[in-house]
């Protein structure tokens, strides 16, 4: 457990995050869970009020009078909520404004109270904070309900900060999830222990991973992730920077398909539901439908334009493999591709085709089954869906049946290539790098040319270097990883100065 001045502290402090609690249970429905809660924060209550009869009984009052009106006002949950909300949360401020002047300078760290009472940190070597500065206890309140998933058994964290998050997923859970924090730095382990609330959690649903080093950690980390199936796990964004400084890539690229993978959860959901209700055509149809040898993807990067000619004469001699982001640009050009991808989940999809709807009337399209539903039903063009491998959405879908998709759409097309029997695979417009300072080909359906985070050089095709950015450094190497997968097939980068892709030749003009 915390020190005792710590401990009484937050004692009073949890006061303010059960009427917070209330409050948001109450507004959720759960009015039973909302009154429980509700008797939690009064019992502090009282406690307080019988303290501070004998030094600020004015306080006392307000505060045990505004507790009688919430609760004569509990068959009125806009009235109770309101009261809790606008009175007496701020009296608990104004009591707790009597406990909240730590701050201890540690060297590299400072601990300081934030206004409901509970410590935060401060990393003085840049001056973030770790913990929101306000109310860290309930930051954690609101990041746990959106990590927690009842079917899971276990979750891991990277980074323990004073142990806010992993004790309310502890809460949370009723004390049914098994919660693994990884912190490579002994110094705030102790923290978490000494000034924050990682005791509280019972030893039997806590283990504590430490090794001797940040790479060691990742490594720990990252191969327990892969290998427990029901296993959540959430990388803190203070740890998210302290890796990537220190190299680990793998930890930035997992904190931000977590990211990714949150912000998209409804959509993807409302996508899925609405895609298999669309009459579409087994992949195994299509498949079978369009043979060719030799197959080219086509990708909106700048040397889309350069590949052009070819493109245009590869047709009906070659299979044409277009990403979504190109369609425009072809249609102008009057080529048909005999294939189109797609995976985007959101809705401005549907402006890679608007108004061109007739065009697509002739290509096959292979989407994910969570491509924005608005697209696909859009789509004049046969239809058939596949699932990304790894995906935890429940399709249907056997794992062995699903496709390599691996972060960017280009990699669908390469993957879409590979399920074509392909013998060759010609790679157009797919750069992944800022070869000219351009990021696409001129003509494409993007304004973005924004270069602030292409600090990043890589070796291009032409043997010099070429600017880039991390995002592209993904894509490339997942598309890396699905050409040394398929040793068999002849990959052909038809970039002239983009980044140079490993397991590709050069196309010679």
């Amino acid at each position: 457990m915390a020190e005792d001045f710590i401990e009484s502290i937050y004692h009073d402090a949890m006061a303010i995050e059960y009427l917070k609690e209330y409050v948001t249970l109450s507004r959720s429905f759960r009015v039973r869970d909302a009154r429980i809660t509700y008797n939690k924060a009064a019992a502090i209550l009282e406690e307080i009020i019988r303290r501070l009869s004998g030094s600020d009984r004015e306080l006392a009052v307000s505060i045990q009078d505004t507790a009688v009106r919430i609760m004569e006002s509990f068959d009125d949950a806009g009235c109770s909520n309101g009261l809790t909300e606008s009175d007496m949360i701020p009296l608990m401020y104004k009591y707790m404004s009597y406990y909240t002047d730590i701050e201890v300078d540690t060297g590299r760290f400072t601990l300081k109270s934030s206004d409901t009472g509970f410590l935060t940190i401060i990393d003085n070597s840049d001056e973030k904070y770790i913990h929101d500065r306000h109310d860290p206890m309930w930051e954690a309140y609101i990041s746990a309900g959106v990590l927690y998933d009842p079917n899971m058994e276990c979750i891991s964290l990277l980074g323990s900060g004073l142990g806010y998050l992993p004790y309310q997923l502890w809460s949370l859970s009723g004390g049914a999830i098994k919660i693994r924090v990884y912190e490579d730095d002994p110094e705030i382990l102790k923290y978490a222990y000494d000034y924050g609330v990682l005791g509280w959690i019972p030893e039997e649903n806590l283990e504590i991973i430490s090794e001797e080093s940040v790479k060691a950690t990742c490594n720990r980390f990252v191969n327990d992730i892969g290998t427990d199936t029901d296993s959540g796990y959430h990388i803190s964004a203070w740890k998210k920077e302290e890796y990537a400084q220190a190299g680990c890539d793998v930890i930035v690229r997992m904190a931000a398909n977590k990211e990714l993978d949150l912000s998209m959860h409804d959509i993807s959901t409302v996508n899925l539901r609405k895609n298999k209700k669309l009459n579409s055509v087994p992949i195994s149809e299509l498949l079978s439908s369009v043979k060719y040898s030799e197959w080219i993807v086509v990708a909106a990067g700048p040397s889309f334009n350069t590949a052009l000619p070819f493109i245009r004469d590869s047709k009906g001699k070659r299979g044409i493999i277009a990403v979504n982001t190109v369609l425009r640009r072809l249609c102008r050009e009057g080529i048909v591709p005999d294939l189109s991808v797609a995976a985007d989940r959101y809705g401005q999809l549907i402006e890679h085709i608007r108004g061109i709807e007739e065009y697509t009337e002739q290509i096959p399209l292979v989407a994910d089954y969570l491509t924005n539903w608005n697209y696909t039903s859009a789509y004049r063009g046969p239809v058939s869906f596949v699932s990304a491998s790894g995906s935890s959405t429940v399709d249907g879908t056997a794992e062995s049946d699903k496709w390599n998709i691996g972060g960017t759409i280009s990699s669908m097309a390469v993957e879409a290539a590979i399920k074509f029997d392909a013998q060759t695979v010609y790679l157009a417009g797919l750069d992944l790098a800022y070869p000219g300072g351009e990021k696409y080909a001129a003509g494409m359906p993007h304004t973005d040319q924004d270069m602030t985070d292409s600090a990043v050089y890589v070796k291009s095709v032409d043997g010099g270097m070429v600017p880039t950015s991390e995002t592209f450094c993904w894509f490339r190497e997942a598309i890396e990883a699905q050409i040394a997968a398929h040793p068999n097939i002849k990959f052909i980068n038809m970039s002239e100065n983009g980044a140079l892709i490993k397991g590709t030749m050069r196309f010679i003009r």
